[in-house]
């Protein structure tokens, strides 16, 4: 399973241990989790100390995966007759406070 994939599969089945931040734009997700709940080490090219790493996921992928990442997309606040083309992927180790945060964009 690609790293990406999860990723994703990880936020969608521990809801319960992830904290979901406020949402500042409308057409995006944040979530933040212990860094002891997933093996992000296996990921380091995702997980960068305190730096961000941004990937667009393949349109195979979210051809494949529309029904996970439409169920996220009714999180955001954006008009659902708007839809999305693209799905960005950003996440980043914040080493300091031991949480891994990842950011679904949606366009």
């Amino acid at each position: 399973m690609a790293a990406y994939a999860e990723i994703i599969d990880f936020i969608t089945t521990h809801r319960e241990e992830i904290v979901r931040e406020p949402r500042k734009y409308v057409n995006m997700l944040t979530f933040a989790f212990d860094q002891k709940l997933f093996p992000f080490a296996d990921y380091p090219e995702f997980f960068v100390p305190m730096r961000l790493h941004v990937f667009r996921l393949p349109q195979d992928f979210v051809d494949a995966q529309k029904t996970q990442l439409d169920d996220l997309y009714k999180e955001t606040l954006a008009p659902d007759d708007e839809g999305y083309q693209d799905v960005w992927l950003t996440t980043s180790w914040l080493k300091t406070q031991h949480l891994l945060m990842v950011e679904l964009s949606y366009e």
